[in-house]
């Protein structure tokens, strides 16, 4: 464990906190025990007592943690750090016992009351007595030195709880940096699938129609732009991802014409809901190579938004063979829907699903459900210029 050779400002804060609690709790306990034995004395004398003998502490408890800070590192062994520390120790401790008796005797002289003195409260209550040195030295050095050890104990305990927060942090935010990371990945094996499968389109109208081939790639474009500004956000608004389905679904139509049929039933007032990018063309995809371009005669792919409680649901469905039997209550390994799957999980955990089914008149449908926020009012939904 290694710890930075300074104290900071929260921590001189929490030391003086601390040692005016103590200083506060030992005044009160001074105030009644002499009241209680027949020596009752003045609250103010009482207050000073633990003044003098905490408040030192206070000055030097920074002086302490910086030791101990030091110690470890530079000694490289516990015994040898130890006896290092029990050494400081003694020499600390009288350090101590200097500052207090230093500070009792500043007392009595401002005062011109030797009843001030902490030896009224060390020797029970006798009067009059002067203080010195080798009266307070062997009834003090004891306490002192078991106090600083006390005061090692802290700040190793601090130093630790530090140590494994700032643990804590950084797992967290390597914890999100993978995620991130793992995110971007998925989007970057989304885009080029799409890409090709877009391509493969356009390659396979040049022989028949090359002015449709050449509107589609002018599509294309538009819809690439568009996916590589909005791709490198983890959520756009509903109404740009339904823009760029627009664009994708203008260039599927001019392939399939009249074989693909869309219809869209987006409940109103969900334009700022946020979803992630590229969300709904992989499962429209899906839908029109299994629902549609497997019938001669074509099909048709309804798209579907909702708001239920807290929950946006999306729906893509078509009216084509449906999933197999055996795939009915599975998502199917294909790279669209299997990636979805993985870029919910990444962004939203357990609160978002993705469900795989067939209806009951005919087709498949993909059901996705996420957490319902919205986008920020100054957000201008839809807005992809």
């Amino acid at each position: 464990m290694t710890s930075s050779l300074r104290v900071s400002r929260s921590e001189l804060l929490a030391i003086v906190a601390g040692w005016t609690l103590i200083a506060a709790l030992f005044a009160g306990h001074n105030y009644l025990s002499a009241a209680a034995n027949g020596r009752p004395v003045a609250l103010g004398q009482a207050v000073w007592w633990s003044v003098a003998e905490w408040y030192t502490w206070a000055l030097l408890t920074p002086l302490v943690a910086l030791l101990v800070r030091w110690v470890r590192p530079a000694t490289g062994s516990r015994m040898r750090g130890l006896l290092l520390l029990a050494a400081c120790g003694l020499v600390i401790a009288a350090l101590q016992v200097g500052l207090e008796y230093a500070a009792d005797r500043l007392a009595v002289l401002l005062s011109r009351d030797p009843n001030v003195s902490v030896r009224v409260w060390l020797s029970g209550g006798v009067r009059d007595a002067a203080l010195d040195l080798a009266y307070l030295v062997p009834r003090k050095i004891g306490f002192s030195f078991a106090t600083f050890w006390a005061i090692v104990v802290v700040v190793f305990a601090a130093d630790y709880y530090r140590l494994y927060r700032d643990r804590e942090v950084r797992a967290a935010r390597l914890e999100s940096a993978l995620a991130r990371a793992q995110l971007r990945a998925l989007q970057a094996q989304l885009q080029p699938h799409f890409l090709f499968n877009t391509l493969n389109t356009i390659a396979s109208l040049i022989p028949e129609d090359p002015t449709a081939a050449e509107e589609m790639v002018e599509s294309l474009s538009d819809l690439l732009r568009t996916a590589l500004r909005d791709g490198g956000r983890d959520e756009i608004t509903l109404a740009q991802e339904i823009e760029l389905l627009d664009q994708y679904l203008r260039i599927q139509e001019r392939r399939f014409q009249d074989r693909l049929r869309v219809e869209r039933a987006f409940l109103p007032g969900l334009d700022r809901a946020l979803v992630p990018p590229l969300l709904l063309q992989p499962l429209v995809e899906n839908a029109i190579k299994h629902g549609v371009g497997s019938r001669p005669e074509g099909g048709t792919v309804t798209v579907r938004s909702e708001r239920r409680d807290g929950t946006l649901l999306l729906t893509v469905e078509d009216d084509g063979p449906g999933f197999s039997p055996q795939a009915q209550f599975v998502v199917p390994a294909g790279l669209g829907l299997s990636n979805t799957r993985a870029r919910l999980e990444q962004l939203y955990g357990n609160d978002a699903a993705l469900e795989t089914g067939n209806r009951s008149d005919g087709g498949a449908y993909v059901g996705v459900r996420l957490p319902y926020r919205v986008s920020a009012p100054g957000v201008i939904a839809g807005s992809l210029a």
